[in-house]
């Protein structure tokens, strides 16, 4: 029988019968040579007679051809249990897999299906592009900025240093270091727990730099000299328990209100927070005249940037893992009540900063949701546990788009600008925009530089 090899499958002469759009179908090969191999055993060739005896040759070819195709029924056969086989064992330890999520099905948002579109104010623009990059190489995962009465910025790095930056010379010194010593390989993921990672400050009324270390808690900070005291700690378990303080909010009474991110994850893991899906996250507010801590709320989806509103009678609030943006009542005949401020905005909010010019909130976008699988997987929790298990969520993470963005909402929760650079080619992952003499300074939780753009 000819048998003819092309594309990686086995092509024999019988198929020259179908019809040319059966040609490219594997069922329909499979069903052609089951077919020739039913004859070739169903009717044996007669045994010749003698006057008509076939040649030798004749006969070696009817036998050929049927125990070829009989071998490769077979072996197709096989080949298919072997697949069958591997799929089963696949679903068997894949199922036995343990997983550091146990995800649940959620909603964006209930009035709308995805993000909304690249029109009207976020019409898709490079504004971004147009920043200058400042100690490129040098100042690692500058996430947030605090400003002082002299003009220095303050910002917190990988590694767990606190820089002092002077935006006119363009130069920055060591301030101080969280954690404790020694400080060996601090940039590396498995030592930010005992190095600690600086994320929100801000200045408060007597001049000190209020810091959230995500690991160790809420500290005031000396900027003269460095020395720093710890004002507020996670509890092993309660309402003041957490494991992944962010960001914080500094009242002009003096008292701060704190965000936790995750009482399950850590920094480290905070991609499994947001996988998951679940309200792990709290307020919490200090006091420091009492040194009370109390609890504001709880059951909030991934809890991270904060701010208060121009006449303090609000704060708001960012939830990552739902891209919107809650308020909470401070004054007034709706105090203490929580509410909606913005919905399905199109990008995972991270820290909130005031603006100067005019009553209002920058919001940095850090990653938008359009082109990648955010949306796709919300409904779908089984994914999400398949990737948990199978340990790539946090490379998908780092793969995922660069295109981020900036925002600036007025008072009453209406985006009213969005500057963005689609390809990450100057800014990327920018967590804070952060207004200050005319420019807006630009954090990134992972880029080895911070953006400056003028206003």
């Amino acid at each position: 029988a000819q048998i003819e090899c092309f594309s990686g499958a086995i092509y024999f002469s019988p198929l020259r019968k179908l019809k040319p759009n059966e040609k490219h179908s594997i069922w329909a090969r499979i069903w052609v040579m089951a077919r020739h191999r039913g004859k070739d055993e169903s009717n044996p060739p007669a045994k010749p007679s003698v006057k008509g005896e076939s040649s030798p040759s004749q006969t070696k070819g009817t036998q050929s051809q049927g125990g070829c195709c009989s071998c490769c029924c077979r072996c197709i056969k096989y080949l298919f249990y072997g697949i069958v086989i591997v799929i089963g064992l696949f679903a068997a330890v894949l199922y036995y897999l343990p997983s550091p999520v146990d995800p649940v099905a959620y909603k964006f948002s209930e009035s709308s299906v995805g993000p909304p579109p690249f029109t009207g104010i976020f019409t898709l623009n490079n504004e971004l592009q147009k920043s200058k990059r400042l100690f490129e190489g040098e100042l690692v995962g500058p996430e947030a900025f605090a400003a002082d009465k002299d003009g220095y910025l303050y910002t917190g790095l990988v590694g767990g240093q606190v820089v002092k930056i002077n935006p006119r010379t363009e130069t920055y010194e060591v301030l101080t270091r969280m954690g404790d010593p020694p400080y060996n390989d601090c940039e590396k993921v498995e030592r930010w727990p005992a190095c600690g990672r600086p994320l929100g400050l801000q200045i408060d009324r007597h001049g000190n730099l209020l810091l959230v270390d995500s690991y160790k808690g809420l500290f005031r900070i000396n900027t003269e000299t460095g020395e720093k005291q710890r004002l507020f700690k996670s509890e092993e378990s309660g309402d003041l328990s957490c494991l992944f303080f962010n960001n914080l909010a500094v009242h002009s009474n003096g008292s701060i209100f704190i965000s936790c991110s995750s009482t399950k994850f850590p920094l480290h893991d905070y991609v499994f927070d947001t996988t998951e899906g679940r309200s792990h996250g709290k307020v919490f507010h200090y006091n420091p005249t009492s040194g009370h801590t109390a609890l504001v709320k709880k059951d909030l989806y991934s809890a991270n940037g904060i701010a208060l509103s121009s006449g303090e009678d609000f704060l708001i609030l960012s939830e990552v893992s739902r891209a919107r943006i809650l308020k909470y009542h401070l004054k007034g005949p709706s105090v203490g009540k929580w509410e909606l401020f913005a919905d399905n905005l199109p990008a995972l909010v991270d820290n909130i900063t005031p603006t100067k010019s005019s009553p209002g909130f920058w919001a940095a976008g850090v990653i938008v949701r359009e082109g990648t699988i955010l949306d796709f997987t919300a409904d779908k929790p089984w994914i999400r546990l398949i990737a948990a298990k199978l340990r790539v969520l946090k490379l998908l993470e780092h793969y995922a788009t660069k295109h981020t963005m900036v925002m600036m909402i007025d008072e009453k929760g209406t985006v009213t600008k969005c500057l963005q650079d689609q390809t990450g080619k100057t800014v990327y992952r920018v967590s804070e925009a952060f207004e200050f003499e005319g420019s807006i300074y630009l954090g990134s939780y992972i880029a080895p530089f911070l953006g400056k753009l003028k206003l």
